[in-house]
Formats: structure tokens, sequence, C-alpha cells
């Protein structure tokens, strides 16, 4: 039976890359969320709709054409955010706790 139905059969033409993609708004922060977790993102993605690829091993972020976040997928949820060195020197600032409260109190009477 495979023999008469090989000639019917279409070529392989490469590995496939199965993934869910989905649009979602980078935060000013430099942070995507997906899968209830959170990844920075290159500066030049702040705030903007991108394309997140979550694909079985690696979440993938798109610009337009131009990947701006590629981490290795976290399966827990609630982690803390995976950041990349090259994408956003604020968001580690931005996550450090009560950082911000610091500069509050040196503004007040």
């Amino acid at each position: 039976m495979f023999q008469d139905e090989r000639a019917s059969l279409m070529e392989l033409r490469g590995p496939f890359d199965s993934f869910v993609e989905k649009a979602v708004r980078a935060s000013t922060t430099c942070l995507i969320s997906t899968d209830r977790n959170r990844y920075s993102v290159n500066a030049r993605a702040a705030g903007r709709m991108v394309l997140v690829r979550s694909h079985a091993e690696r979440i993938v972020v798109l610009l337009g054409d131009e990947m701006v976040a590629n981490h290795p997928r976290q399966f827990r949820r609630l982690q803390a955010p995976r950041y990349h060195s090259s994408h956003c020197r604020r968001n580690k600032e931005l996550s450090r706790p009560h950082s911000w409260e610091k500069s509050r109190r040196s503004c007040r009477p």
C-alpha cells in the first residue's frame, strides 16, 4: 500500500518549526508577559505591539521582522522576569525593590 501512495506524497522540505504566536504590547519597562511569565525585550520595542512566538523550548519576540528577544522558555508560572543584558538597562533598575521610593523621599518637602 505504501508503494502505491509513495508517488503522490510530497517531499519533506526541512524541519517543521511549530510555535504559538500572539500579539502583545511590550511595557515601557521593556517587558512582555506570556504564559504568566515576563521576559525582557530590546528597548526599541518598549511600549509597542510585538509578536510573541512560544516555541517548545524558546520564547522569541519580533518587532516587525526584527527579533528583539530570544529567551529559554519558563514552564513554571509567575517566575521572576527573565532579563537579557543587551536589552533595556533601565529594567534592572526598575525591578529593584523600593528604588522608586528613594527618589520619592528626596522630592518630599
